[in-house]
């Protein structure tokens, strides 16, 4: 539940928004242990010993607990709630981290907020392997329970969201800009499908456009609110490292999905997986993670249609089908039978591999 807004909660906006563009006085305050809402009760001269510039100070604190009325106002309009730390709603793992956010803005059912989470980062430059993968791993982690989170950049993070709604299950989207900023903007239909079954959440205030440094800053976000994250490829220069190196000083389990020796988006994983990250190949790698059994990743064959059903007895473990099969046998058009394969391949039922397909295991 979303709390009422009282003097505590405006306060606590306020500060978010007089400390969001002076980071290196946010950082002298954690270590002096110091809170957002400390700084309201503090004079003037205590607040320009942090490090805040004068200029920065001219109104203080009156001029940020107007400009928090109207963030509040903005808010509204653009249907984003705003949880803070204290809230029952805040999700509990990211709490724990060093340097949690105040406060989340989102967008959608922040239920999706508490439960099992899963990241799933890896290379903008996903090839068909990459989308293989994703498309063996994530639906039987999806219908387990586990919630896919991740960054919604073009590649890995688009297909891993993709995967997990085309399956009918939730999935929150980290935003490293403001709300109104939803990043990248190419991305918009799949921006209007998490909102609708799931969440976006950031902690930039409104009109924060996009900047190079808050991608890291909205990593240790990603990792922070889940007990494991897993790479599927990127370099060694990979912005999904980062993320890795992050969820090890949270203290979170590092997966990594193994990939062709000979490729540069190899690279990454399995530097990963020599220093001691788990090697994932099978769901079952990533169930065993949040103590679920094999069980609770199978697919059900209730939602399928008749024509998918046809398709699927059609297909074995043991031998890849190519789609002139499926038009011959069933006496369909191609784009049908594309379709179709298509569906099935994102409901995790069966997988490409090379020029054919291939029912899972």
């Amino acid at each position: 539940m979303i709390q009422p807004l009282n003097d505590f909660r405006l306060h606590t906006i306020a500060a978010h928004l007089f400390c969001w563009h002076h980071a290196a006085a946010r950082r002298r305050m954690l270590r002096r242990n110091l809170g957002l809402r400390d700084l309201l009760r503090m004079d003037r001269a205590d607040v320009r010993s942090l490090g805040f510039p004068f200029d920065a100070l001219e109104g203080f604190p009156q001029k940020y607990l107007a400009a928090a009325h109207e963030e509040i106002a903005k808010c509204r309009q653009l249907r984003t709630a705003l949880i803070l730390r204290d809230d029952p709603a805040y999700p509990p793992l990211l709490k724990e981290i060093y340097d949690p956010p105040e406060i989340l803005y989102v967008r959608g059912d922040a239920r999706h907020l508490q439960g099992m989470q899963l990241a799933v980062v890896g290379s903008r430059k996903a090839d068909a392997y990459g989308r293989r993968m994703v498309n063996r791993l994530i639906p039987p982690a999806s219908m387990a329970g586990i919630t896919v989170v991740s960054g919604m950049a073009y590649g890995i993070d688009t297909l891993a969201h993709r995967v997990a709604l085309d399956g009918g299950h939730p999935t929150v989207g980290v935003n490293a800009c403001g709300m109104d900023h939803l990043y990248p903007a190419g991305n918009r239909s799949l921006h209007d499908r998490i909102q609708k079954n799931g969440c976006i959440i950031c902690e930039a205030p409104l009109g924060t456009p996009p900047q190079p440094f808050l991608f890291p800053v909205r990593n240790r976000i990603i990792s922070g609110l889940c007990r494991a994250v897993m790479v599927v490829q990127g370099t060694l220069r990979s912005g999904s490292l980062i993320t890795a190196r992050m969820a090890l000083d949270q203290n979170r389990e590092l997966l990594a999905v193994p990939g062709p020796a000979d490729s540069p988006l190899s690279s990454g994983p399995h530097q990963l997986i020599q220093q001691g990250a788990k090697l994932v190949q099978q769901p079952q790698d990533i169930l065993e993670e949040y103590g679920l059994s094999a069980d609770a990743g199978q697919r059900s064959l209730a939602g399928l249609s008749s024509r998918e059903r046809r398709v699927l007895d059609l297909m074995s473990t043991d031998g890849v089908k190519h789609i002139d099969d499926f038009v011959e046998t069933l006496n369909l058009p191609v784009p049908v039978v594309v379709s179709l394969l298509l569906e099935l391949t994102m409901k995790g039922f069966i997988r490409e591999e090379g020029d054919g397909y291939r029912k899972q295991s």
